[in-house]
């Protein structure tokens, strides 16, 4: 007899191994600007508010959909590009300040044009010779004066004051206020295609300056009709009115996309780099899709590419505190329009496996 003993392992009762199965349970949450306790979030862009259910084991968050209204004003004191500075032959400087809100080029042409000969006319009464143009071929801005030459003094800093406390238009405000100058949208100049230099050497004509892709006959062919000896000077870069193509939802403790800090300087070097990269600082990024005065709506199947998860899963979630913003900080500015959106959550929940069997009628797949 050998060393192996025979076992009999047949039994009428084997154990059945316990299998741990989970269904992923989708729960959707609308919520709307009107939803918030307006005294203490005051601010549509940032709100906190309570769900209507306790969420547990939370797998992941996602953003499905969304509608915004488009009310975005780009030339603002908060954004600090409503200034500029010029100088004539003999007088100035001259600051002038556009009013806030959204322009056609045609607009912020006509703009600029009311306000230097306004600014000029306090010391040279009934003064029109300024003639800011949009150059619809070029897509470029034309500062033209009939007679006297001038100087852009897009060096210049412009000052702002925001609640109450003064800001330089080369800085970003809080929370994320830097210490170098921004390298983009430093303020009105850029917008109107320009460089933050001086332009101290106009272009002299002694013929007038016309629409020439527009007809000798029409009536606005001529756009400076010189006295004498006129002066222009042409923005060296096209004209950008659009201002922000994208802002972000925070959702405070569940954001799940890294962001880069804007306006780095000296990345390679060692000494002063200005690099820096924020981990999950934000939830998702909405496209702006619309102009002012509209509105826009995007879903996961469009535009919206998001989501967070979670590994543990949430133990329980009940409240969600909302921050909208553009890349740098700032706060989105709806100017008291409502919007919406969805939020996705998908819960795990334990389940006993079950090996279901469906029959679907032949007249289901017509």
């Amino acid at each position: 007899m050998s060393g192996t003993q025979n076992r009999n392992v047949y039994t009428e009762h084997p154990l059945i191994e316990r299998q741990q199965t989970y269904v992923l349970e989708r729960k959707l949450v609308t919520i709307h600007s009107e939803d918030r306790d307006v005294c203490s979030w005051p601010n549509s862009s940032l709100f906190e508010i309570t769900l209507p259910q306790q969420l547990t084991n939370v797998q992941s968050i996602r953003l499905i959909e969304s509608n915004f209204p488009s009310v975005n004003n780009v030339f603002t004191n908060t954004n600090q590009n409503i200034k500029l500075t010029f100088s004539l032959s003999g007088s100035g400087p001259y600051t002038i300040t556009i009013d806030e809100g959204f322009y056609s080029p045609f607009q912020l042409a006509n703009e600029l044009t009311n306000k230097m000969n306004q600014a000029v006319s306090q010391d040279i009464p009934s003064y029109t010779n300024f003639a800011v143009i949009y150059h619809e071929v070029n897509q470029k801005i034309w500062f033209g004066n009939k007679s006297e030459t001038f100087t852009l003094l897009f060096n210049t800093t412009e000052n702002y004051s925001v609640n109450g406390n003064t800001y330089e238009n080369c800085k970003v405000l809080p929370p994320n206020e830097l210490s170098t100058c921004m390298t983009t949208k430093w303020g009105l100049p850029y917008y109107l295609g320009f460089n933050r230099e001086e332009y101290d050497n106009p272009t002299p004509t002694t013929d007038d300056l016309n629409y020439e892709y527009k007809k000798a006959t029409d009536a606005d062919y001529t756009w400076l009709q010189v006295t004498g000896t006129g002066y222009y000077i042409v923005a060296p870069n096209v004209i950008s009115i659009f201002g922000e193509t994208a802002f972000y939802m925070d959702l405070f403790k569940y954001n799940d996309m890294d962001e880069l800090m804007p306006y780095p300087r000296r990345t390679n070097a060692s000494v002063d780099n200005s690099y820096g990269g924020r981990v999950n600082n934000a939830f998702a990024k909405i496209p702006i899709l619309g102009i002012p005065v509209s509105q826009y709506f995007d879903s996961r199947n469009s535009m919206l590419q998001n989501m967070s998860q979670f590994f543990p899963p949430l133990e329980r979630l009940s409240k969600i505190k909302i921050r909208l913003r553009y890349h740098d900080g700032r706060l989105v500015d709806f100017s008291n329009c409502d919007f919406n959106f969805t939020l996705e959550f998908d819960l795990y929940r334990d389940e006993m496996a079950r090996d279901l069997r469906l029959r679907v009628p032949a007249q289901y797949r017509m």
